[in-house]
């Protein structure tokens, strides 16, 4: 079996790290990194609840590139938890079920299967059931309370980027012949869309900004008016392929111009500046802002571009500390609300897990994922598709790694 696999190897990281200050992105494109296909030797299912899944197609996600760039940092509060000295990688993910353990009951050989227990949680690591938190005994996995804990030896083996992986049955989600490959790979992008907008659902007439338009924040356009039609949705990109996909998913319109001066028609808002400085703010804003960038400077424009009491949506991630102006925060009594992936979300009367709504959406037409998908590359010339991501961001969306080539 091989997987690309991000090892915690501190020579390795920092020789890549000080040959990317001189030769920039090329440097996470080189042999020297910590990020390489590894070979796992495995002779046999872990565990009788385990399933072998041989991959289709995998998409490249940001926090994939996040490990593919070494952007993380010693001080971030993950990383005083004891950690494996492996990850491996790639999550949005479809395949076949290609070998069942003999307590496996949902599942048969043949059949196509989505990957949707990834991070760290009492299945991944190989915990027996009686043990598992309550987080995941209720389906909520990604808080999941043992994730500092050490893996049990049944654990997960492998992940999207390889040519198979080894997962527990409880760790995917059966799809059938009606839905393609290529909605499938991007159940998993489109459950954490959903799972963020339910956690705040805007009013009738509500003003929202969406900032960033890769594949969660337009996806976060296409939720918001799914459900709540009567909101008014503007994105702050720069991409023109986004832009038009953005519109054709329901935004009222796209943020090209300075965001406080847009935001300040739209709202009749006050706009306050310092040109000298470089400082501005809005009083009485847009009511909700969500960040699927999540950088310091996205951080900052989103508090300030709220009104009084507005609540700030925070679902892109940086594995390294931000910097931000609190003053917004407790001068205008700001909401701020934090998203990890996906769990269990209240939609229409009634209680599901994101990767079932998402599955329900689809099937009933409510949810489109068409025209997402950017770029295909061969699992054997992976580079190329994190290439496409550094270097040609504007122009792809979704990069899908063939795991079949």
């Amino acid at each position: 079996m091989y997987c690309l696999t991000y090892h915690v190897d501190m020579p390795k990281m920092a020789k890549t790290l000080a040959l990317s200050k001189l030769i920039g992105k090329k440097a996470f494109l080189t042999n020297i990194t910590p990020v390489y296909m590894e070979k796992e030797e495995v002779s046999s299912l872990p565990g009788p609840h385990f399933i072998k899944v041989k991959n289709i197609q995998t998409g490249i996600c940001g926090s994939d590139i996040s490990m593919f760039t070494i952007h993380q940092s010693t001080s971030m509060s993950l990383a005083v938890m004891p950690s494996q000295k492996k990850q491996y990688m790639g999550h949005e993910t479809v395949g076949t079920v290609e070998e069942c353990g003999t307590s496996v009951t949902g599942l048969k050989t043949g059949v196509r299967v989505v990957m949707r227990k990834y991070l760290p949680n009492c299945a991944t690591k190989g915990i027996p059931y009686e043990h598992w938190c309550d987080a995941c005994k209720n389906n909520d996995y990604v808080m999941c309370s043992n994730i500092g804990e050490p893996n049990y030896y049944n654990h997960m083996v492998g992940a999207g980027f390889g040519d198979y992986y080894y997962a527990p049955e409880d760790c995917v989600l059966k799809i059938d012949d009606t839905i393609s490959n290529d909605y499938a790979t991007l159940y998993e992008p489109a459950a954490v869309s959903l799972h963020t907008v339910l956690k705040h659902i805007p009013e009738v007439n509500d003003k929202v900004v969406v900032l960033g338009g890769g594949m969660i924040g337009l996806n976060i356009v296409q939720c918001l008016k799914i459900v709540q039609p009567h909101c008014k949705v503007y994105l702050l990109e720069k991409s023109k392929l986004k832009q038009e996909l953005a519109l054709k998913l329901g935004a009222d319109d796209i943020i090209t111009a300075n965001p406080y001066q847009f935001i300040q028609q739209k709202t009749n808002a006050l706009y306050y500046h310092d040109n000298k400085y470089k400082n501005q703010v809005l009083i009485n804003g847009v009511d909700a802002v969500f960040d699927s960038i999540g950088a310091s400077w996205s951080f900052n424009m989103g508090l300030r571009l709220l009104r009084a009491r507005g609540t700030y949506i925070k679902v892109g991630i940086q594995m390294v500390p931000t910097t931000i102006d609190e003053t917004p925060i407790w001068n205008q009594e700001l909401n701020i609300i934090g998203v990890n992936s996906y769990g269990i979300d209240e939609f229409e009367g009634k209680a599901m897990q994101s990767f079932d709504l998402v599955n329900q959406l689809v099937h009933n037409g409510r949810l489109k994922l068409d025209g997402f998908i950017t770029s295909r590359v061969a699992l054997s010339n992976y580079r190329e598709g994190f290439k496409k991501v550094l270097y040609d961001g504007d122009n792809q969306i979704k990069v899908v790694i063939d795991c079949t080539k």
